[in-house]
């Protein structure tokens, strides 16, 4: 039996027709003497309505699905070569995309006999914003034949810089350590540091305490610089990790929905087994209850017949006893014959 055929057609039948079509499905495998295709079929578990809505999107709107796979595309290569200008670009772009596809998904789903609601439309651009950055799920969504939500990423995570890129994870080059110029011997003449150590010795004394005051000066300014780029890189940093605290608990809460809507699914296929059994043990009570019924009016007749054969049989008890007084009193005849032929003659 070909399974991705049979993947491809159990997937794209709806989420509530899913269990019944699986279940015709094994049987089928089953009766073509398939066992192992019949248990692979079995583990093939019940989408949620998110992903049939991903993967009838794919299969009625192919163009659409080829337009999101470019849009990855363009992602992967534009974070290998680290284009900084283009990732920026992509990125508004993916949001843009990715948004809109979600609410064209919902329309063709409403079209289907499926209407999302806000929350389920919310998780199918997450579908898409994931499959960005996964390019096998991609392209087996992009068939029709994806099985469950995508796991959330952020970034594009494994994908290296290629040789040779730039931009911001490059190391920057070591400067070269130059002396003093023209720049540096104005500053140090105009804070009166310049003309060696004869201009020292001849600097007056109001000149010196001058050129300590304006040190001292810039030092406060310089340490007021350092105390305001330290705080500046610090309100970074706290904002960096509140940012990484984010994105961890969005994948967080995007796991946790991932397990929830498998938990659901798999709550699905075990309550349509039961609903199942229990149509099963209804059917079964109705034949045992038929049954007692049609016992209940055998009984009537199974007494009836009972007291015919006791009746018969005391009939026949008289009619023997009739025929042996028939056949004694026919014999005493007999004999009387005999004899009166014996006076006679």
């Amino acid at each position: 039996m070909d399974m991705e055929a049979v993947i491809a057609e159990l997937y794209g039948v709806r989420p509530s027709g899913f269990v019944a079509a699986r279940g015709v499905l094994v049987a089928r495998a089953r009766t073509e003497g398939d066992a192992e295709a019949a248990r692979a079929i079995e583990r093939l578990r019940k989408p949620t309505l998110v992903v049939w809505a991903a993967n009838h999107f794919a299969r009625a709107r192919p163009e659409r699905a080829a337009a999101l796979l470019r849009l990855g595309e363009q992602l992967r290569t534009a974070h290998r070569e680290l284009d900084g200008a283009q990732l920026r670009a992509l990125s508004h772009e993916q949001h843009r995309v990715t948004a809109a596809l979600a609410r064209e998904a919902g329309q063709v789903a409403a079209e289907a006999g499926e209407r999302l609601s806000e929350t389920a439309l919310r998780d199918l651009g997450e579908v898409f914003h994931a499959l960005l950055a996964d390019e096998e799920g991609a392209r087996t969504w992009a068939a029709g034949r994806l099985t469950a939500a995508p796991e959330a990423h952020v970034g594009f995570e494994g994908l290296g810089p290629g040789p040779g890129a730039g931009g911001a994870g490059s190391p920057p080059a070591e400067r070269r350590t130059k002396g003093p110029g023209a720049g540096d011997r104005r500053a140090a003449e105009a804070a009166g540091l310049g003309g060696g150590e004869a201009a020292e010795g001849t600097r007056p004394k109001g000149a010196a305490a001058a050129g300590t005051t304006r040190t001292t000066k810039a030092a406060e300014a310089a340490r007021a610089k350092a105390a305001k780029a330290a705080e500046a890189a610090r309100v970074k940093a706290a904002e960096a990790a509140e940012a990484a605290r984010l994105e961890a608990a969005a994948e967080a809460v995007a796991r946790a929905r991932a397990a929830a809507e498998e938990a659901a699914a798999e709550l699905d296929g075990i309550r349509t087994e039961a609903e199942a059994a229990a149509e099963e043990l209804d059917r079964a009570r109705a034949e045992a209850e038929t049954l007692r019924a049609e016992i209940q009016g055998l009984r009537p007749r199974l007494d009836s017949a009972e007291q015919a054969a006791r009746t018969a049989r005391t009939r026949h008890d008289q009619a023997l006893r009739a025929r042996t007084k028939a056949e004694r009193a026919a014999e005493t005849a007999a004999r009387a014959l005999r004899e009166a032929e014996a006076r006679t003659g």
